[in-house]
């Protein structure tokens, strides 16, 4: 029998976040409706508004909170007056290609440290090893077969070669 005495703890939590997963989307759903409505008619009262999204009126008037006051884009707000909100929003894409944009010119500033630091066999051993210009990354082996040396002795020049380049980054 649900809600017993002989319901143990688990049970108990389950029913609990079921009945709260519903609540929650019920009311996601009711606030959806209410800002649709508002959004079509914003001179409209709670009171029409929650009847025309199908939501009790009291519970119009506690989620109208929630909803905030309708705000232009071209409003003023914030401590440039005469700066319309639109333009101080983020915007989610231009951070993402500056982010795109600072990491490829790290990666073109560890490239010229690698040109001046670094021997052109090491230069070799790290484009191998990491699949830098666009090349596969290979293993010790494979490299040393190429090179003619043991795994070990590229390891050893992978090492001494991404060394340089912390020390030389640090210092740059």
């Amino acid at each position: 029998m649900r809600g017993s005495r002989d319901d143990g703890p688990g049970e108990i939590a389950r029913l609990t976040d079921r009945l709260l997963s519903e609540v929650a989307g019920h009311l996601h759903s009711a606030l959806g409706r209410l800002a649709a409505e508002r959004r079509a008619d914003p001179s409209a009262s709670w009171d029409v508004l929650a009847e025309r999204a199908g939501v009790d009126a009291a519970e119009a008037e506690n989620l109208a909170p929630l909803l905030g006051p309708p705000i232009s884009l071209d409003a003023s707000l914030g401590p440039d007056p005469g700066v319309p909100l639109g333009d101080t929003l983020a915007d989610r894409d231009a951070e993402e290609a500056m982010e795109e944009i600072l990491v490829a010119a790290e990666g073109d500033r560890l490239l010229r440290v690698a040109d001046r630091e670094l021997t052109p066999r090491e230069r070799r051993v790290l484009d191998a090893r990491y699949g830098l210009g666009g090349q596969d990354p290979r293993t010790l082996r494979e490299i040393g077969e190429e090179l003619g040396l043991t795994p070990q002795r590229v390891a050893q020049l992978e090492k001494r070669a991404l060394d340089k380049l912390r020390a030389a980054l640090v210092a740059d």
